[in-house]
C-alpha cells in the first residue's frame, strides 16, 4: 500500500478547519483534489474519517481522530527526516511556519524577514497571524513551528524565551494639554480620556496598570487596531500608550503623534519567542530563534533612540 503523505496532510488540514473550503485556502490546494484525497483514504481503509454536521462543519469520526493522530505523528518524523537530511550539509533550508500577535507583526516581521534573507537564503517561512491566545494555541496545536508575541499569558504546555523588556509610553496629540511635560505620571492622566487598544491580554495589561495605582481610567474608546488608536490620538480624542517605539510620527490621517515617557515605576512586559515545550528544535527553527535574538532587538534599540521627543 502506497502512503501519500500529502493526502495526510489534506485530512490534518480539513480536521483543524472544520471545513474543506478553508483547508483548500490554508494548503492552497483545490476543494476537489482534497475531497478526493479524503475518499482515496476512506476506501483504503474501509471506514469514514469525517461525518457532517450542519452546525460545525465537518467532524471527525472517533476512528477518524485516532488517524489524524497518528498522521501527525508520521508527518512530524518525516519533518524531522527531511530537516535533518537537509542539516547534513552547510546551508540551513525548509519551511518555517510561524505565527506573531498581528498588532507587532508590522514591526517585528520585516526585520526578521531581511535577516533572514541575508543569512539563510534557502530558509523560506508561512506566516499566521493572531490574538495573544491564538499565537500560543497555534503553536500548541502543531501548525506553527514556533511564535512572536509578548509574554501576556500564563500556559505551562508552551517554552517561553523573553527576547527583551518593552516599557509603556504615552502617545498624545501635539494639541493635548500635558504635551508640555517631559514625563508624565499616571494621576496626570487620570481627568483625561483615554483611548485603549481593547485586545485580550493587553487590555487586562493596562487595566491592571491603572488598578496597581487606584486609579479608574476614562476609557473613551476602544480600538482593535494600534492604527486606529494612533490615528484617534493623532485626532486629540483621548492619549493611549505603546509598548513598542514606532519611528513614524503620524498617523495615517497625517496628525502628528507625541511619544513621553511613563514617570510611574511599571511592570515591564516582554517580547518572546513561544515554541513547544520538552521537544527539541531542528536545526533551521534554531537559525530562525537566533534572527529574531538578533534582528528584534537591535530595531527596538534603533528606533528607541531614533524617538527623542
Amino acid at each position: 500500500m502506497h502512503l501519500n503523505l500529502a493526502h495526510l496532510a489534506y485530512v490534518i488540514a480539513v480536521a483543524k478547519a472544520g471545513s474543506i473550503t478553508e483547508a483548500s485556502a490554508e494548503v492552497g490546494i483545490s476543494q476537489p483534489a482534497i475531497s478526493a484525497a479524503i475518499r482515496g483514504l476512506e476506501d483504503t481503509f474501509g471506514y469514514k474519517l469525517f461525518v457532517r454536521n450542519r452546525a460545525k462543519g465537518l467532524a471527525l469520526t472517533p476512528t477518524g481522530r485516532r488517524f489524524v493522530g497518528r498522521a501527525q505523528k508520521l508527518l512530524d518524523e518525516a519533518g524531522a527526516f527531511r530537516d535533518e537530511v537537509q542539516g547534513l550539509g552547510d546551508r540551513v533550508a525548509g519551511e518555517i511556519q510561524i505565527a506573531c500577535y498581528h498588532v507587532i507583526s508590522p514591526y517585528v516581521l520585516p526585520p526578521v524577514i531581511s535577516g533572514l534573507a541575508r543569512d539563510h537564503p534557502a530558509l523560506s517561512i508561512r506566516l499566521h497571524e493572531g490574538s495573544l491566545v491564538d499565537v500560543v494555541n497555534i503553536v500548541k496545536e502543531g501548525t506553527a513551528d514556533i511564535g512572536i508575541t509578548y509574554d501576556m499569558f500564563d500556559d505551562s504546555n508552551v517554552h517561553l524565551e523573553r527576547l527583551l523588556p518593552v516599557r509603556p509610553h504615552i502617545l498624545m496629540s501635539k494639541e493635548h494639554p500635558l504635551m508640555a511635560k517631559k514625563t508624565i505620571s499616571l494621576d496626570d492622566l487620570a481627568d483625561y480620556p483615554f483611548v485603549m487598544l481593547d485586545m485580550p491580554g493587553v487590555r487586562e495589561y493596562y487595566q491592571n496598570l491603572f488598578r496597581q495605582n487606584n486609579i479608574q481610567p476614562d476609557v473613551k474608546f476602544r480600538a482593535r487596531s494600534l492604527e486606529l488608536v494612533r490615528s484617534l490620538v493623532g485626532l486629540n480624542l483621548g492619549y493611549s500608550f505603546a509598548l513598542l517605539p514606532i519611528l513614524s510620527r503620524r498617523s495615517y490621517s497625517g496628525d502628528v503623534i507625541i511619544r513621553r515617557p511613563l514617570s510611574h515605576d511599571v511592570d515591564d512586559a516582554h517580547l518572546c519567542l513561544v515554541s513547544p515545550k520538552d521537544t527539541n528544535r531542528p536545526r533551521k527553527i534554531e537559525a530562525f530563534a537566533d534572527i529574531c535574538r538578533q534582528e528584534i532587538v537591535a530595531a527596538v534599540e534603533a528606533h528607541s533612540l531614533a524617538l527623542v521627543d
